[in-house]
Order: structure tokens, then sequence, then C-alpha cells
């Protein structure tokens, strides 16, 4: 019996402690509130960001069965924001959803982090007097002393005071460098926050065991058969835990086609997240005039985006890869897409660039096995690929001199495509195979500032470069036949 009695009494010991501890912390949150009010108020306050889980601070000012929360991503990171100025646009927000719109009618709160950006809507079905709202002008409610409805203000719950509510709200959106805004419309009323924030950025483990979640759907386009079935083996150990992994481009079907089909795949899958890795230079032969013909894939990500829309656009990460890695290149590339990969960056680069990537998007790392601590042979898998598309290429350059006239554009989408095969096998570092690659590499780069003209030209330019591949292709066969 004293056992049980000494047992009770140290549990009530401990309630009663966490019981003064949580008023305490509604004390002291309550104080802070208020000072940083009145220094909002008298624009005396400058925003102190922190790391904040922001799904926790809403969640404890939702009380009630009547709120329904939604999140984007559903695992949200920790963000940067000030708390107390957070704290009073949600409450404030919260208070005049619950007190003007429909009685007992539910409200729904969605947050969203997308691109450095921290959005919350709240949303609440019509109350008493909408009606009369509805040709009234919005915007005037966040100017002093404004109120759209009539009638005491008798919440006890609300933070700020009758008439000035809105105004304070968006001063402390611009304290936190964002902005707010009401919509009433026929069928419901909606506050929007927008605010740019940051994430804390993913650590190494997380990098290192960047994988994929599941709903990811992983579709890669490339006119090479070698780049499309290296860079998938390759990054297999990161799309492997994904929905789905598939890939186009042999054809230019495929090609031409691949906007209106992948729009229609993203569409019939909302929920879903997708990873799109487009090669920037994209040949096919036209089936029409038996012509080389070629398309830009960071034009198709863009039409694409455009296409689907801007709210499923949200769940869309697009990565242009090229071999053409200037910065007048790579800006094009990122007002098309979300990212660039060159084709010279190595698997493991490439799974830190798309963990950075995808975090920056959705704000998660997913992690599955760490794969700096694997090895894949690198130059098993990857040299026979390089081996078929050497000997195909040098046919091609070969027949192309004994042709009467230089078609250039032709000659040079071999090249292109030989130099981003060859930027993509990973040598090991000062072998002679390394310093043959770096050699070939640099005479396509050179070659493309002054196309030839001629057929001496063209010989000019292809000769150095079959003597090297060929060079190339000897040590492989030795090698791996």
């Amino acid at each position: 019996m004293e056992d049980n009695a000494e047992t009770r009494s140290a549990a009530d010991v401990i309630h009663h402690l966490d019981t003064i501890e949580g008023e305490l912390d509604t004390t002291l949150t309550t104080v802070l509130c208020d000072a940083t009010l009145r220094d909002i108020i008298h624009d005396n306050y400058c925003a102190q960001p922190e790391t904040l889980n922001v799904i926790v601070l809403v969640e404890s000012l939702l009380v009630g069965k009547r709120f329904i929360l939604h999140t984007h991503p559903k695992k949200m990171p920790e963000l940067r924001i000030d708390r107390q100025l957070l704290r009073i646009i949600v409450s404030n927000a919260v208070s005049n959803a619950a007190k003007y719109g429909q009685v007992g009618g539910q409200i729904v709160i969605t947050l969203k982090y997308v691109d450095f950006s921290f959005l919350l809507s709240i949303t609440n079905m019509p109350g008493e007097g909408h009606e009369a709202l509805l040709p009234q002008d919005t915007s005037l409610v966040f100017q002093k002393g404004h109120r759209l409805h009539s009638g005491n203000d008798d919440d006890c719950h609300r933070t700020i005071s009758s008439g000035d509510g809105a105004w304070i709200m968006e001063k402390c959106a611009t304290a936190l460098g964002g902005n707010c805004d009401l919509k009433i419309l026929p069928t419901y009323t909606e506050f929007t926050l927008a605010l740019p924030t940051t994430a804390d950025g993913p650590s190494a483990t997380m990098i290192s065991s960047f994988v994929l979640p599941h709903d990811a759907h992983i579709v890669f386009l490339d006119d090479c058969p070698l780049q499309r079935a290296l860079f998938m083996a390759q990054q297999k150990p990161v799309f492997q835990s994904g929905s789905s992994c598939q890939s186009r481009g042999c054809s230019a079907t495929e090609i031409k086609g691949f906007c209106a089909e992948m729009s229609q795949y993203i569409s019939s899958r909302p929920t879903d997240r997708f990873l799109f890795i487009s090669d920037e230079n994209l040949d096919y032969i036209c089936e029409e005039t038996g012509l080389t013909e070629m398309m830009s894939g960071s034009m198709i990500l863009r039409e694409m985006r455009e296409k689907v829309g801007p709210e499923i656009e949200q769940n869309i990460l697009a990565v242009v890869r090229s071999a053409n890695d200037s910065k007048a290149d790579i800006d094009e590339y990122h007002q098309r897409a979300h990212g660039f990969i060159s084709k010279g960056a190595k698997r493991l680069d490439i799974r830190e660039q798309l963990a950075g990537m995808w975090y920056k998007r959705f704000g998660v790392c997913e992690q599955g096995n760490d794969m700096s601590k694997e090895r894949f042979g690198e130059m098993g898998e990857s040299a026979v690929w390089l081996l078929k598309e050497i000997e195909d290429k040098l046919q091609h350059f070969k027949h192309s001199l004994t042709q009467p006239n230089v078609n250039w554009h032709i000659v040079w989408s071999y090249l292109h495509s030989m130099k981003g095969s060859l930027m993509m096998v990973e040598h090991p570092v000062g072998t002679p195979m390394s310093a043959q690659s770096n050699s070939v590499i640099k005479l396509i780069a050179d070659s493309r500032s002054s196309p030839p003209s001629t057929c001496a030209e063209l010989k000019e330019v292809l000769d150095p470069i079959i003597k090297a591949l060929t060079e190339i292709l000897e040590g492989l066969k030795l090698l791996y036949e």
C-alpha cells in the first residue's frame, strides 16, 4: 500500500509540474506576442527567423474538430521563420475564419513549401452577411482601422483589437518579407499568406543515401541508347525506390510526342511526384524527309510544365542534362526547367545534385543505402556501351569524309553525342584512357566555334578525332573483349 501511495504521489508531483510548465509557457508566449505586437505597430520590430516546425506551431492554434490541415509536402522540413510573427498571423486568420464563416463549418488550412516559398491558405464557408461582402474591395481590409464586417467584436480569443487585425497581419507579413491576400467569393472566403524562406539543407548523410520516394515517377529523355541505358544503370540505387522508372527518346515519335504523352501521364496522377531528366539536344530522323532534325529538351520540359498548369506543376522536378555547360547555356536551362546536370558529372556528384534539387523543390530527402560505399565497376558496363558507341560513330565520321558536300549539322550532332558519351564514362583519373578521352572532348568542343565549309576543312577537323577515338576503341577491346 505504501509503495502505491508513493507512486501516486510521485505521479501527482510530475503532473503538477507539467501543468505549471505549460501555464508558464503559455504566459511567456502571450507576453512575447504582446511585446512583438507593440513593436510591429510602431515599426520597431525586425524579424528574427529561427528554425521552426511550422506544422507543430499551426496545429497548436487549431482547437476543435472543424479544422482540416493539409501539408505539401506531407513531411514538411523545418523552415527559417520568425515564430511570433507567424503565430500572430495564423491565430488571427484562424479566428476570423471561425467567427465570420459558417457556424460550425469546416475550416481548411493548407501549408506548402515550394522553391524557397512558404504558402499558407485558410478557407472557410460563407457565414452570416456573406453576400453583402462580395462587392467590397477586400484590399481595403489591410488598411488601418478598416473592417469589412459590422458589429461588435466579442471574440475573447482574438490577439488583435477590432478594426486593425488585418492591418497588423499585413505588417507582420511585410516584416517577414511576404504579403497577405483575402478573396471573398460566392462559395467561400480564402485568406492567403506568402513568405520567402529557406529550409535547413540536406545533411551529408542525407545526400549520400538519397533515394526517390515511393510516390515518385522517373522519366529519362535522351536520343542516345548509351546515355539512356548507362544513366539509368548508374543511378539505379536512387531510382529503384520510386513508383516507376522509364525512358523515352528512341524514335521521332517518342521525342516529338513527349510533351503530350507526359502531360496526360502527370495529370492522371495529381498527387504523385515526378522527376524528368532530359538531354538538351535531341536528334531524330524525320519520317517525311529522312533528314536529321533536332529538338531542345529544355524547351520540351518548359512546354510540359506550362501545359499541366501551376497546381500540378508543383509536383514536378524538371532537370536538363547537357554537355554544353557555359554560363549562358546553364542560365537558359534554369529559365526553362528547375535544374541542370552536366554530362561530365560523375554518378556520386549526380546523386548529390539530385538530392539538393529534390530537397529545394519538395523539402524532403528520402534515405536508402549509402552509394558512396558501393562500387559498380566504373569501367565495366560503361566501357562496353562506349565501345559500341565509338564503333557506330566512327563509321559515320569516315562516311562523311567520302561525301562530295559537307553536311556539318549531321556531323556535329554525332560529335556532340560522342562528347557526351565520353564525358559520362568514369575513367580512372591519370590513366591513358582518361587522357585520350579528355583530348577528344577538347577537339570536339573546339570544332564548335569554327565549323568547316569544305571537305578539306572537314577532314582537318575529323582526322585527329578519328585517330584518338580509334586508340580508345583499341584500348577498350583489349580490356573487355
